[in-house]
């Protein structure tokens, strides 16, 4: 996905999707100066679904407000049991000889990370499969940096052509009321 990344705010600004204020300079998605960006507003249209997610949880929430109030509901959530790789693991990592006298270790395998990879992948397909049946027609994304990265390569083209904005932030464990605040300042 094409677009400017602010470090400071981890937010992933699309052209032509969101209004990034500047003092005393232009205005718009586009914009793009040497001097450190003042504030970023986010605005988010009536009906426009809001999934906040991270490797073992998804809450996925629309937006009954107007562009300037957001007032998230939640449509629909989930949350994987998924236990610590040292609780799924059950045998130590295998062993290959190199030569006669020395042996290496293959890295043991990462249960919880694969499984959170799962997770974001199956997400992916329900997004694909809500989209599919029209129940959304933007989208906007607010996770963590490893699950961004297994959701944009998992999405489909047609679901990824309806996402409107990301912010690379792990509020998947917070309230709804703290997320709207933090997407009104965003």
């Amino acid at each position: 996905m094409d677009g400017i990344v602010d470090q400071g705010t981890g937010i992933s600004v699309q052209p032509g999707l969101m209004e990034i204020n500047r003092t005393g300079r232009r205005t718009g998605s586009n914009a793009i100066s040497s001097q450190k960006q003042e504030a970023v507003t986010m605005k988010l249209k009536n009906g426009t679904w809001v999934l906040v997610c991270d490797g073992s949880k998804f809450l996925l929430l629309e937006n009954n407000g107007v562009e300037d109030i957001i007032d998230l509901r939640v449509v629909a959530h989930d949350q994987a049991v998924n236990p610590a790789t040292r609780d799924q693991g059950t045998d130590r990592p295998g062993r290959f000889a190199i030569s006669s006298d020395r042996r290496g270790t293959t890295q043991e395998t990462d249960w919880h990370q694969l499984a959170e990879t799962r997770f974001a992948q199956d997400l992916a397909e329900k997004l694909g499969r809500w989209e599919t049946d029209k129940r959304f027609s933007d989208l906007v994304i607010v996770s963590d940096s490893r699950t961004l990265g297994v959701l944009r390569s998992a999405l489909s083209d047609q679901v990824k052509k309806r996402v409107r904005g990301e912010v690379q932030k792990d509020y998947a464990h917070r309230a709804i009321a703290f997320i709207e605040t933090a997407l009104a300042k965003e």
